[in-house]
């Protein structure tokens, strides 16, 4: 009998000509959509080899020169950008893809997309993320509001229930037939993704992060399918069951997504770029707690120093004082950075848990979070590249201020060859998020994907019941 009902629905979602032109249109858009991304992530992986190479070789042509002057040089991280990219891109055009590195200073990200014009507009590029998440449930809602409350869907209901059909096998069987549409969208992407994976030998980690992903968007669409299916047999025709559809999708697909940041934004605000900047200087010249003094630092820096080696006049030290102040001036500037950016990101991590709170409203913000985070273009991610570069920057910086240090005292800094000092640190900076780290932040917008999901089909099993009535 289920085998029936899943075979007649099939056929009937067949013959509806809107929703299988509608079904080739969002599968070939957001195809188009993630080919571009796969032509752009590729472009982007040839254009960030070239880019390393050609800083490695400019850093190893610079030769004999002064080491704090290389320091102030600097060195540049470019950001891996996984292939999973391409199906959703987050916040790539927003958070940019390198960082410059250089003494005294932690520079925020640049080579944003949108700062060269390409995301002028107010509204969201068309990507296979956004047709999924946007575009297929509206797809999914117009396949199914009329299975129940449409004339035609109760004439064949009061047959089937006079036949002895069970309510409840009527709702499931006609759930697995368009949920056999929804899986047959989503094998498509996962095979298109699988085949853009093998062949760019990406490791094994991506072919999980997939397959999480495609779970993730399963469960999204499964339970507008199961929404749509009990309300459709909670009312007696059609158009109401479409309005009350499409205003759940206008509220939770559209509205909430973008007015939920802004509420976390209100809620949790961060300082302008100009005030944060201020806020580092005051802290590296006046202290952590704002009464220490840069002078008095270093008078205490100088005392330290003489006693240490135990001389009295600073000439007379064994090392070259002014590399003892770079050194010693690098580590209190990047630990003022570092409690500044710690704030800024502790509030990043907050607007975010509140999103996480509207979750009940909406099944798309857990799975934005999912989806972005799985495809490593989420903050998180970001926040992993921008850390192991400054980790990367104050490595090099003090190798190279150890030189001077190490340089004869009281007489001015002597030329070296840089590449042989930082050989020892250096490398190409760049880490992504493994998938146990990813997974550690992504397992609870799971859970609330799978709530979603399981709240929605027990209410349309339990308005399966009232079939009855429809009939």
């Amino acid at each position: 009998m289920l085998t029936t009902i899943i075979r007649h629905q099939l056929q009937q979602a067949l013959r509806d000509q809107r929703v299988r032109w509608l079904a080739i249109a969002l599968v070939l858009a957001a195809l188009a959509a993630l080919l571009s991304g796969l032509a752009r992530q590729q472009r982007w992986s040839i254009e960030r080899v070239e880019a390393i190479r050609a800083d490695a070789e400019a850093w190893s042509r610079q030769g004999v020169v002064d080491a704090h002057g290389a320091a102030h040089f600097g060195r540049t991280a470019f950001k891996p950008i996984s292939l999973l990219s391409s199906l959703d891109p987050g916040l790539l055009d927003h958070i940019g893809s390198m960082v410059r590195l250089e003494a005294h200073k932690q520079n925020v990200a640049s080579g944003r997309p949108s700062d060269a014009g390409t995301a002028l507009t107010a509204f969201v590029p068309f990507t296979a993320a956004s047709a999924l998440q946007i575009f297929a449930p509206v797809l999914v809602i117009l396949a199914g509001f009329g299975v129940f409350s449409g004339e035609a869907a109760r004439q064949v209901l009061r047959l089937e229930l006079a036949a002895g059909v069970n309510p409840r096998v009527l709702m499931v069987g006609r759930f697995l037939a368009l949920g056999i549409g929804i899986s047959a969208v989503l094998g498509l992407f996962g095979f298109g993704g699988g085949v853009g994976l093998w062949l760019t030998d990406a490791p094994a980690s991506d072919f999980v992060r997939l397959a999480l992903l495609l779970i993730g968007y399963a469960a999204y669409l499964l339970t507008f399918l199961a929404l749509t299916l009990g309300v459709s047999a909670l009312c007696h025709s059609a158009r109401p069951a479409l309005a009350s559809l499409l205003a759940f999708w206008l509220a939770a697909v559209l509205l909430l997504p973008r007015i939920g940041p802004s509420i976390s934004a209100q809620v949790f605000p961060v300082p302008s770029v100009p005030v944060f900047a201020n806020q580092v200087s005051e802290s590296i010249d006046e202290g952590l707690d704002g009464h220490d003094p840069r002078h008095t630092r270093l008078d205490r820096l100088r005392a330290r120093a003489m006693a240490q080696y135990g001389v009295t006049r600073i000439e007379d030290l064994p090392v070259n004082f002014s590399g003892l102040a770079l050194e010693y001036g690098e580590a209190a500037t990047t630990e003022a950075y570092r409690q500044h950016f710690d704030a800024l990101f502790t509030n990043y991590e907050r607007q975010s848990g509140l999103l996480q709170a509207l979750s009940p409203l909406s099944p798309r913000l857990p799975l934005q979070a999912w989806s972005a985070g799985l495809a490593e273009t989420d903050f998180a991610a970001h926040r992993a590249f921008l850390q192991d570069a400054e980790q990367y920057r104050y490595a090099f910086v003090q190798a190279l201020n150890q030189a001077v240090v190490k340089s004869p005292p009281g007489q001015p800094r002597p030329p070296v060859r840089v590449a042989d000092i930082t050989a020892e640190v250096d490398r190409v900076a760049g880490r992504s998020l493994t998938l146990s780290e990813t997974w550690q932040r992504q397992w609870s917008n799971g859970v609330l994907l799978l709530i979603w999901l399981v709240v929605s089909m027990g209410f349309a099993l339990g308005t399966a019941g009232r079939l009855h009535r429809l009939s």
